[in-house]
């Protein structure tokens, strides 16, 4: 084996040893990319979808307090018991607005599919657009009841409170919903990715096992031929 001809010994194992550390390189990276995708739907999913979820369900559930309490402030007839329910209105008027900004929130750092965010950015403002309506109505209710004007309360609950708290909820349950069928749509997308990444490691795999047994066939063969050499070819 001469210089002028072909490589020396170092040369190849060299080529070799480097040829190797590219195989293990490629399926590292295959391996975080998979990983790193497998990290970015997690988090969608627990971060944005699951809050989503539940900022949805405690919306709703805090609605219906403010309702219930604000009803009661007007069915009720000791100061005291007008004073706690107001109270608990106010409290309750309060979680609700916390509630819609966190959805603000939640929505506006959602990433993922554009018409998935969409349809659910939808359905947020559709809860925002009916808070613009029903809040200050609760408002004025608790306003008129607190000044003992519950004819007037009456009035408004039975007008306008009562059909704007049928919306919200269901604004609020078709949010959930949508939240429901987004999840499920990424559990199968999911799937199909895991299946995907799992194919190419494999392939990769292959090759690097492929390529180090056909390496491991040469060098002994090269350097088998190259210990007859001149020592300048070693």
């Amino acid at each position: 084996m001469s210089e002028s001809s072909s490589l020396s010994v170092r040369a190849v194992l060299s080529l070799a040893f480097a040829a190797l550390a590219a195989l293990v390189l490629l399926v590292a990276l295959l391996c975080t990319r998979s990983l790193s995708a497998a990290n970015d739907r997690y988090t969608d999913l627990v971060q944005h979808k699951g809050q989503l979820q539940a900022l949805a369900a405690n919306l709703a559930k805090e609605a219906s307090a403010r309702a219930i309490a604000v009803r009661n402030v007007v069915l009720v007839t000791q100061a005291g018991e007008r004073d706690a329910e107001a109270a608990a209105t106010r409290t309750a008027h309060a979680h609700v607005t916390e509630l819609i900004a966190a959805l603000q929130q939640t929505m506006s750092a959602m990433a993922g599919d554009a018409d998935e965010a969409a349809t659910l950015r939808q359905r947020v403002q559709a809860i925002i657009d009916v808070e613009k309506d029903y809040g200050p109505v609760a408002v004025r209710i608790l306003t008129a009841a607190v000044a003992g004007q519950n004819e007037a309360a009456i009035a408004m609950m039975n007008r306008d409170c009562r059909p704007l708290l049928a919306r919200l909820m269901t604004a609020a349950s078709a949010l959930q919903d949508g939240v429901q069928d987004a999840t499920k749509a990424d559990a199968a997308q999911a799937a199909q990715a895991f299946h995907r990444d799992l194919l190419l490691l494999v392939l990769a795999c292959a090759v690097a096992v492929l390529g180090a047994a056909v390496l491991g066939w040469r060098i002994p063969l090269g350097l088998s031929r190259a210990l007859g050499a001149e020592p300048a070819a070693l």
